[in-house]
């Protein structure tokens, strides 16, 4: 039995791609919920849903972890009664080391993994990271039903997050900010949307296939005196890269925070 803690953003997208995607059957698949509203959301897709924490964390063979990192100490009391011996526990929490949630998942095998939201679609970027490589196979074999996987050093998780956890978020927000200039002299936004994401996706291609570096790229369409210099001379004028640092900093530090 497959268990998921948590019914959020991650949680929720987790249990609908897994069973979409024929990864496991919805009679195989146990979801735990706090909310009567969002038991009777998921009972009506057609999924087992308990409110119960020890149903779950007995019944499952291997338990999703996807609440957020702040609501994990609260359920400490109940999860520390029991013994996980040949269970899989795998964290999506921030910042949440598998040393620490081995504390409180006595005897299981931890693994602690961090996808994004481009799951929706199976191109999340998964990273995992683990002690024990007891149930590496399953693991990875769940979140390449969903992208692509990437094993990591958990010291390595954390300074990764801004680039894969986060990155939907500073993407979106890019392409956000160019779509609303072209609004103010009243081109349409859905055509606008289409053509600043599709340039999105051709430029993201062509970096990850062409043989060039990327600086080699930026030089290329940077031709002198032309509309690309004009424009990235005037991205580094007001900041640009510094505001990048500063948003990576900002991550990096939070996750410390977070990891207390």
């Amino acid at each position: 039995m497959l268990g998921i803690l948590g019914i959020g953003k991650i949680g929720g997208l987790l249990a609908k791609k897994l069973t979409e995607n024929n990864y496991i059957n919805k009679k195989d698949m146990l979801l735990c919920v706090r909310r009567i509203e969002k038991k009777k959301e998921y009972e009506e897709l057609g999924f087992k849903v308990t409110m119960d924490l020890n149903t779950l964390l007995l019944k499952s063979d291997t338990i999703i972890l996807a609440v957020k990192p702040q609501n994990i100490e609260e359920l400490k009391p109940y999860i520390v009664k029991i013994d996980f011996k040949d269970k899989c526990i795998i964290s999506t929490l921030a910042s949440i080391s598998i040393d620490y949630i081995s504390s409180i998942f006595k005897n299981a095998s931890v693994y602690r993994v961090m996808p994004n939201i481009a799951m929706e679609y199976n191109m999340s970027n998964t990273t995992i990271s683990f002690y024990d490589p007891k149930y590496l196979r399953r693991v990875e074999e769940m979140f390449q039903f969903l992208g692509k996987t990437y094993i990591v050093k958990e010291v390595e998780m954390n300074y990764l997050t801004p680039l894969n956890g986060s990155m939907t978020a500073f993407l979106a927000l890019f392409a956000k900010d160019f779509i609303d200039e072209t609004k103010k002299i009243g081109l349409s936004y859905d055509f606008v949307k289409s053509i600043v994401l599709e340039s999105i996706i051709s430029s993201a291609t062509l970096m990850l296939n062409s043989n060039r570096s990327i600086e080699d790229l930026i030089k290329e369409v940077c031709s002198k005196g032309g509309i690309t210099i004009a424009g990235v001379t005037e991205l580094y004028k007001n900041g640009f890269d510094e505001a990048i640092k500063a948003c990576y900093e900002a991550c990096r530090l939070r996750n410390k925070e977070l990891s207390k």
